[in-house]
C-alpha cells in the first residue's frame, strides 16, 4: 500500500507535458539548464523557457517547413527547423554556443587589463545624449501572447503616443486592453530611459559588475552583471536573489547601437523580462528604433517601432 501511494505521489510530482506537445530543454555546452530563454515558433509565435530550461510547444502550430529560433542573452541564436523527424521526438535537448567577438584588432597599450570606466569616460559625450521622448509621433506595435484557453494570439495595431517625463501617457491610442498599454509604455521607458543610462552614468555603472566581451568590426561589447551587494539600493529597488544583466554594444563614435537585458525578479516575478532595444541617433538624441520585449511571467510578447517628428 505505501508503495502505490509514493507510485502515485511521484508521478503528481512530475512536470506535465501532453503528448500532444513538442518539449525542447535548453543547455549551454556545460549542459547547463538556460532559464527563461525566449524561444519563436515560426517568427510569429513566442514562449518562454521554464525554470529548468524547458519549454512545451503546442505540436499543431509547429509545421514542416517552418523553424524555431531560440535566443539567449549571451549566446548565439540558434534556428532549428521542423521536419517530420522532429515532430516525433518527446524530449529534446538543445545546445546553445556562447557569442564570441573578434579581438584580432585591438593593440593591447599596457600590462594592465581593459580599463572599462576609462573606455566609458572618452566615450561620455556620445553615451551620454539626450533623449527627448516627446518627439515620438507614433508606435507601431505587434504582440503576441496565449489567450485564457491557451491559445496563441496576435495583436497588430497601430497607435499615436505621447510620453511626458517619466510618467508615459497615451494621446491617442487603438489598443484598449489596458494591460497591453501599460506594457508598452513600460517597455518604452525601460527602452529610453532604465538600460541605457544603467551603462551611460558612472553612479549607475558602479552597481555593476562589467565585464568585457571584445570587439567586432564596429563595436565594442559589454556585459553588466548587477552585484549582489547593490541589487537593494535606492537606484536598483531589487531584493537579493534578483538578477539583473545587461549586454551593451559601443561603436566608434561611442553610440550605443543596441542592448539587451534579462531581468529576472524573484520577489516581483510578474515584472521579470527580457528586453532587446535597438537605438538610432536622432538629431543628436539616442532614440530607440525597435524595441522587442517579453513579461516572463505571461508569456507576453511586444514588438514596438518607432518614428520621430520634428
Amino acid at each position: 500500500m505505501n508503495r502505490l501511494v509514493i507510485f502515485i505521489l511521484l508521478i503528481f510530482s512530475m512536470p506535465i507535458y501532453g503528448k500532444d506537445n513538442i518539449v525542447l530543454h535548453v543547455k549551454d555546452e556545460c549542459s547547463h539548464s538556460l532559464t527563461y530563454g525566449d524561444v519563436f515558433v515560426k517568427n510569429e509565435w513566442h514562449f518562454i523557457t521554464d525554470s529548468t530550461g524547458k519549454v512545451s510547444i503546442k505540436e499543431q502550430i509547429c509545421h514542416v517547413g517552418d523553424t524555431i529560433k531560440i535566443t539567449y542573452l549571451g549566446y548565439e541564436d540558434r534556428i532549428i527547423p521542423i521536419t517530420e523527424k522532429f515532430r516525433t521526438l518527446a524530449d529534446t535537448v538543445i545546445q546553445l554556443t556562447p557569442k564570441s567577438y573578434s579581438l584580432n584588432d585591438i593593440t593591447i597599450k599596457s600590462k594592465h587589463k581593459f580599463n572599462a570606466e576609462k573606455f566609458f569616460k572618452s566615450k561620455k559625450r556620445f553615451l551620454l545624449l539626450p533623449y527627448d521622448d516627446k518627439r515620438i509621433v507614433s508606435v507601431y506595435a505587434k504582440v503576441n501572447y496565449i489567450d485564457e484557453k491557451g491559445k496563441p494570439k496576435v495583436l497588430c495595431d497601430s497607435m499615436q503616443i505621447l510620453f511626458e517625463s517619466i510618467k508615459g501617457t497615451f494621446l491617442k491610442c487603438g489598443i484598449q486592453d489596458t494591460v497591453i498599454r501599460s506594457r508598452i509604455i513600460r517597455y518604452m521607458l525601460y527602452a529610453s530611459n532604465s538600460a541605457p543610462y544603467a551603462c551611460c552614468l558612472k553612479r549607475l555603472r558602479k552597481l555593476f559588475k562589467i565585464n568585457y566581451w571584445g570587439k567586432t568590426d564596429s563595436t565594442w561589447n559589454f556585459r553588466f552583471d548587477i552585484l549582489p551587494e547593490n541589487v537593494s539600493s535606492t537606484s536598483i529597488n531589487g531584493h537579493l536573489g534578483d538578477d539583473i544583466q545587461i549586454v551593451v554594444a559601443i561603436d566608434k563614435k561611442g553610440f550605443i547601437p543596441t542592448i539587451q537585458l534579462h531581468t529576472i525578479l524573484k520577489f516581483n516575478p510578474s515584472r521579470s523580462y527580457n528586453m532587446f532595444a535597438i537605438y538610432d541617433d536622432y538629431k543628436n538624441e539616442m532614440v530607440p528604433e525597435y524595441v522587442n520585449a517579453t513579461s516572463i511571467a505571461d508569456k507576453m510578447n511586444i514588438e514596438l517601432w518607432c518614428k520621430y517628428g520634428k
